[in-house]
């Protein structure tokens, strides 16, 4: 039977004790929350599974799902990573430089964290990987040319690693 999200928030309501930041968060961040607790009863496709797929349970205890949170321009969701640090699970947080530049107090947090949460690069101003005038990806304007979509990975991956000390692997 396909997972719903009624069935995982039902789930998690069983599973973890309450806690007020849990409450706070979102029906999407529930679902992937559960999504990582119970990564070892779910199967692992041959490309990545987007949360609006379907994933079926499965009784295959090696596989694993990754929670990816991507951090571009707006708050620190400080609910959500204090949930994750105090039930310890893993995410990669993708960060733009102008999110860090805006969110010290997430940016410490998830530094002091480095045990749990991996920080990637997601661009330094979050402007899309296209090019060309007039290309947009989710209504956002691309770079006009290579040397500026350079610019935007290569500064984005220095923030990343000013912050961290680690060199991001992804973009």
């Amino acid at each position: 039977m396909p997972l719903s999200t009624n069935n995982a928030l039902q789930i998690l309501r069983q599973r973890l004790p309450p806690l007020n930041a849990a409450r706070s968060l979102s029906k999407l961040a529930l679902l992937c929350v559960l999504l990582a607790l119970a990564a070892p009863a779910f199967s692992a496709s041959p490309s990545p599974i987007e949360i609006h797929d379907e994933i079926v349970p499965q009784a295959l205890p090696n596989k694993k799902i990754a929670l990816t949170l991507d951090a571009c321009s707006g708050k620190f969701d400080g609910d959500l990573i204090r949930f994750l640090v105090y039930r310890r699970i893993p995410a990669t947080i993708f960060a733009t430089k102008r999110w860090l530049d805006a969110n010290p107090v997430g940016q410490d947090i998830i530094e002091s964290h480095l045990d749990l949460f991996e920080m990637e690069d997601h661009g330094e101003k979050h402007i899309p990987a296209v090019i060309g005038a007039g290309k947009k990806v989710y209504g956002i304007a691309g770079e006009p040319d290579l040397i500026h979509l350079r610019r935007e990975v290569t500064a984005g991956a220095a923030a990343v690693e000013a912050a961290t000390g680690i060199a991001p692997h992804w973009y």
